[in-house]
């Protein structure tokens, strides 16, 4: 197979190779030897065509960049992909084509890393790019992109192929409690008690309990406590994460690189964060005086104390145990943190 054949196979693929075969493919390759890599037009075709080639079949001598470089181009084509994620479907190849290479850039630099040992696959299952898990007494709740909800592997048909669309799952006063960020649907679940409610709110994003009282927040960015509301989330773009920690109410959106909204359920007041270490925040967790972020991006975990001071981070990029494949959903269960990978499919049981 021709060098081109291979790589227009797979044009807008996300896949990223592992072990690949260099012997599937002919010995037509005198062109690397004769170009550089481009500074001048790093969002050209041409260079990331060139970028690809060299990091799929090991030849990064050829780049002549060092392990610093190659990271200082991640974040670079990270951050056009975030800023291509607002735009009309005309640049989609250009948006998987910098998706693509930052992920063979993140396993090219993850080769020299140290592999955290403190991870197993949770299960052996494989899930169908998985939104968000959830651990209950006596079970594991993953909710699948094909409008799907699991419970220990058995597909839930009342919450399933509905058209409801469950993006999250939480525990929330005894039950489990879905939301979208695709429809308006919200189910309230008890499986021990096999109770369930599901209700539509047109201008409902996400619904959770505060204090006790079943609160929301509208699809015009107001939060409301009960009937009342006491605040506003501020600009954003396509919200789709929200998580609450006793007075913070965490939003994920696509609004500014390497941020997220926190809105303090207690004063009624909005703030944006920017991190300098993360650079597509994906999700939290709360484990006792830390937050676990996940970065989509780098594949890895961020440990910050409640102060958002950067404390250290976890796992690597690939599909691994251990390792993180746009990393999407993070909960405790037990001593542990469960973590979901959007492209593998597989869930990993953390201890730290």
């Amino acid at each position: 197979m021709l060098v081109s054949s291979f790589f227009n196979k797979e044009l807008n693929s996300l896949t990223f190779y592992k072990n690949i075969n260099v012997h599937v493919i002919e010995d037509n390759l005198e062109w690397l030897y004769t170009r550089m890599f481009d500074r001048e037009s790093l969002y050209s075709n041409d260079t990331i065509d060139f970028l690809t080639y060299l990091l799929l079949l090991n030849f990064t001598q050829q780049a002549g960049l060092a392990n610093e470089d190659f990271y200082a181009l991640s974040k670079s084509y990270s951050e056009k992909y975030f800023e291509l994620i607002n735009t009309e479907d005309v640049n989609v190849e250009l948006k998987l084509k910098c998706q693509r290479l930052n992920y063979l850039i993140q396993l090219h630099l993850d080769k020299s890393k140290a592999q955290f040992q403190g991870a197993a696959f949770l299960d052996d299952n494989v899930y169908f790019y998985p939104w968000d898990i959830e651990t209950i007494e006596g079970g594991l709740i993953v909710v699948e992109s094909r409008d799907t909800v699991r419970y220990n592997n058995e597909v839930v048909d009342y919450l399933s192929q509905e058209n409801m669309m469950f993006t999250q799952v939480d525990q929330c006063n005894g039950k489990l409690l879905f939301n979208s960020c695709y429809s308006q649907y919200t189910a309230f679940v008890d499986f021990k008690a096999e109770e369930s409610e599901i209700r539509k709110d047109d201008k409902c994003l996400f619904m959770f309990f505060y204090r006790g009282l079943l609160s929301k927040v509208t699809s015009e960015g107001d939060v409301l406590i009960g009937e009342n509301k006491i605040g506003y989330l501020g600009e954003s773009n396509k919200p789709w994460r929200f998580r609450v920690f006793e007075n913070s109410l965490f939003v994920f959106d696509w609004f500014e690189f390497g941020s997220c909204v926190i809105f303090d359920l207690e004063a009624g007041l909005t703030r944006r964060y920017t991190f300098e270490e993360m650079w597509i925040p994906h999700d939290v967790v709360r484990k006792n005086d830390n937050y676990y972020f996940l970065d989509k991006q780098q594949g890895m975990i961020f440990i910050y104390d409640l102060d958002f001071r950067f404390v250290n981070s976890l796992l690597t990029f690939g599909y691994d145990k251990g390792q993180l494949c746009d990393p999407i959903g993070i909960k405790k269960n037990g001593e542990a943190l469960v973590v979901s990978s959007w492209l593998s499919g597989v869930i990993n049981s953390v201890h730290v």
